[in-house]
């Protein structure tokens, strides 16, 4: 696993991640990782967002809007 730097470093070919856009997941004793089964909570680092997902596709949907509302921001506070 190769660690993210910034862009200029000496490694440029990496992009670099900003925190802003960090998601945090907790999974449950009931997560079967091998039967596709994922239950938990996902909290965006930044806002303190959280909910819980009983599938991986609500934890992509539950990331989705909080980087739209995030797009949105940006896009109409400057």
């Amino acid at each position: 696993m190769e660690k993210d730097k910034k862009p200029g470093s000496e490694s440029g070919d990496v992009e670099y991640l900003p925190s802003r856009q960090t998601f945090l997941l907790r999974f449950s004793d009931a997560t079967q990782p091998q039967a596709g089964i994922f239950h938990g909570r996902v909290e965006h680092i930044d806002t303190g967002k959280t909910t819980r997902f009983d599938s991986f596709p609500e934890v992509i949907e539950f990331a989705g809007e909080i980087l739209e509302e995030e797009s949105h921001d940006k896009r109409t506070n400057g």
